[in-house]
Formats: structure tokens, sequence, C-alpha cells
């Protein structure tokens, strides 16, 4: 089997056939879990190949290699120049490995510009990825005035996918005071997203202790809803047990 060396190698080949079975290859070993960050900068310099299917599979293994909490920080610029690609499938992978990316803490500064205008793009998941993707890199540079913006953006579903991200970190980080800002906030939009991230917390969570203290917490709140999801965790307390 060909090293990964070999394989970015093949990535600058003349040879179309070369470059998409080495994609096809990096991609397997990125999905399997093996460490790719020391060919991040070849899969870089391919991402403008013209072969569309050769752009879906590294996009797609940068997103893998992001999801392993690996670095790819030589590619944000380009993973950002990806999300104006032509093909959905790479915008959506693009943006994902951005999101998961900036929510390990890294930087994705050269990719924002991008990300701020991808907010618009015509696919619901490359918006939402954007709009998660720009509030982690808030979070991470704690410059909340930024989140403020998305909140109030207005376009309606930019400021419902922002307040879905913002609330499931409070949720992780155990921020209740944060929680509670935006299940309350002032703009229907906000709060209705916010209610989906709670649930979607909920029903991905496998910490009974934190789904008890949640639970008692959403008591406390007297917003419309919230004794949905407090029979939302009670159901999911069962299947824990």
């Amino acid at each position: 089997m060909a090293s990964t060396k070999d394989l970015a190698s093949k990535l600058c080949s003349n040879s179309l056939t070369n470059r998409k079975n080495a994609s096809l290859e990096l991609w397997n070993l990125a999905k399997s879990g093996k460490d790719l960050t020391s060919v991040v900068p070849d899969i870089n310099k391919a991402l403008k190949d013209k072969s569309v299917e050769v752009r879906i599979k590294l996009v797609e293994t940068l997103w893998y290699i992001s999801r392993r909490k690996q670095d790819i920080s030589a590619a944000v610029y380009n993973l950002g120049k990806a999300l104006a690609d032509n093909y959905v499938e790479v915008r959506r992978n693009a943006v994902w490995a951005l999101e998961n990316f900036a929510e390990n803490s890294h930087t994705i500064d050269a990719a924002v510009p991008f990300l701020v205008k991808s907010l618009k793009d015509e696919d619901s998941m490359v918006k939402k990825g954007s709009a998660a993707a720009i509030v982690y890199h808030y979070l991470n540079k704690h410059e909340f005035y930024g989140i403020n913006i998305l909140l109030n953006y207005y376009l309606p579903e930019v400021r419902g996918n922002s307040s879905e991200a913002l609330v499931y970190y409070y949720l992780n980080s155990g921020d209740k005071k944060g929680v509670k800002s935006i299940l309350t906030h002032e703009n229907h939009d906000v709060t209705e997203y916010a209610f989906k991230g709670v649930l979607f917390y909920i029903q991905n969570s496998k910490n009974k202790t934190k789904l008890k203290e949640l639970k008692e917490f959403l008591k406390r709140i007297r917003t419309k809803d919230v004794s949905y999801l407090v029979n939302e965790i009670n159901n999911k307390l069962k299947i824990l047990r």
C-alpha cells in the first residue's frame, strides 16, 4: 500500500485517474481515523482540482480530519474559497470542516470573509454550517459583539442557525446563564432555533447527571414549550436506565 506522502504526491499528477484514486485512498484513510496532518498542505493545494470528484473527496477528507481534532490550519483559506464552488457537495463539506475546526478552538480567520458570504447560500445546510462556524470563531476570540450581530441579522434563518449553535455551545460548556439568555431572547427566530438546539443536546446526551441538572434548570425558566423539553429529558432518562 502506498504511503500517505506518495498518495499526496499523486494529487499533482497529470493523470485524472491517478488523482481520483489518490483522493479516494486518502479519503478512506481519513475516514478510518488515520492521522493525515502531515499531508494537509498537499491536500490544500489540490482543492482547486478541475475534477469535481477529486474536490469532493478532498474536502470530505479534510472534514474527517477535522472531526478527529487534527490540524487543518494549512487548508483554512482554500476551504473558505471552496464555499464558492458550483457543487453543493463541495460547499457543504468545506463548511462542515471549518465548523468542526472552529468548534475545537482553532483559528479560522482566513475563512471568515467567505463564511459571511455563505450566510446567503441557496443551500440551507451551507447557511447553517456557516453561521455555526462564525459563532465558534467569535466565541474563541471572546468577541461577543459579533455573536450579537448574528442574532440580530436581517435574515431569519441566520438568526436561528446562530442561536442553535450558540445554545448548544452553552449547554456543552455548562453556561446556564447563556442558555437562559438565548431561550428567553426577544426575537422569535432566536428562541425557536434555540429550542431545537436544546432538543438536539437532549437527544444526543448520555450523561444522566447533566440531564437531571438541565431538567431542574429548565423548570425555573418560564417560557413557552419548556415543559416539552422537560418531558423529553424524562423520556431520555428512562432510556439511559
